[in-house]
């Protein structure tokens, strides 16, 4: 719902593991990484890219994955839209949990944390 206000940005799980390098192209090679000041050096340009809306065309198109290319320019667009607009980003990503502390610090976040039932997790599997 947040993401259905008006200039907001919604940006899927930039943290996983599997994520398009197009969207973000930090290679995170854990689940659920740690980013500090101490290693941010490997995570910091890349995450600014993504909430600067900055698309990697380069690394989407060399990746290699099965994705098409209509997806890729429908990303790219709606990046540069996105950042044409100057739209907010909203990062939804489970995964980024331990970074959440110097996402807020280093980026100024609002980091909102939900958590759900565990039921109704396993009734959305379903």
């Amino acid at each position: 719902m947040i993401a259905q206000a008006p200039g907001i940005a919604y940006i899927h799980e930039p943290f996983h593991v599997n994520h398009d390098p197009g969207i973000c192209n930090a290679s995170f090679e854990n689940w659920f990484s740690y980013i500090t000041d101490a290693n941010q050096g490997l995570f910091a340009d890349a995450l600014q890219r993504t909430l600067s809306f900055k698309y990697n065309l380069g690394d989407a198109v060399r990746s290699g994955r099965s994705k098409e290319y209509r997806d890729i320019a429908y990303e790219y667009l709606k990046f540069s839209f996105c950042r044409l607009m100057r739209y907010r980003p909203l990062i939804k990503d489970p995964i980024a949990i331990f970074s959440a502390q110097w996402l807020a610090s280093r980026f100024n976040m609002d980091v909102v944390i939900l958590i759900r039932h565990p039921a109704a997790f396993v009734s959305s599997l379903k």
